[in-house]
């Protein structure tokens, strides 16, 4: 995704939640007001980091990333009853997952502790999200995979 725009920049690690989470609850497809949805939620978490309640993100914004994140190979896109669905590819959910726990911004402790929760609470769930019945991704892959969800690792 192209690093050009401000609010991605300053705020992907909730963004990269939020796609998880979305795809989480909505693994068949999700659409755009799925993802504001999931992104002002969690921001909520952290409402002392944001000026209001939780991350306000307009409705194009959305549409931007999802759209980069498809131009990228990471979401497919379809259409259904007119609208735009998106479905993730399975190197789109690593990479994403591989995004949000190398996140540049967990130099300041509120998304430290925010990234740290996600992890201790979701990372069983979100291995099993992508590694699931599937013995297609390489043992070295899995192993690294297993260290960005790890707790300790993320202290260290």
């Amino acid at each position: 995704m192209g690093r050009t725009d401000a609010v991605y920049q300053k705020h992907s690690l909730y963004i990269h939640a939020a796609l998880i989470a979305t795809h989480a609850n909505h693994p068949k497809g999700f659409r755009q007001k799925d993802v504001k949805f999931y992104i002002e939620l969690l921001s909520n978490w952290m409402e002392t980091s944001f000026t209001d309640y939780c991350l306000t993100i307009q409705n194009t914004q959305v549409q931007r990333f999802l759209k980069a994140l498809s131009a990228e190979g990471l979401l497919r896109e379809e259409m259904l009853k007119g609208r735009p669905t998106y479905q993730f590819r399975p190197i789109g959910l690593v990479e994403v997952t591989t995004r949000m726990v190398s996140d540049d911004s967990l130099d300041d402790l509120h998304n430290f502790y925010f990234l740290y929760h996600m992890v201790s609470l979701y990372s069983e769930k979100m291995e099993q999200m992508l590694f699931g019945d599937r013995n297609d991704l390489p043992k070295s892959y899995q192993l690294e995979i297993k260290h960005l969800l790890d707790k300790n690792s993320l202290v260290e």
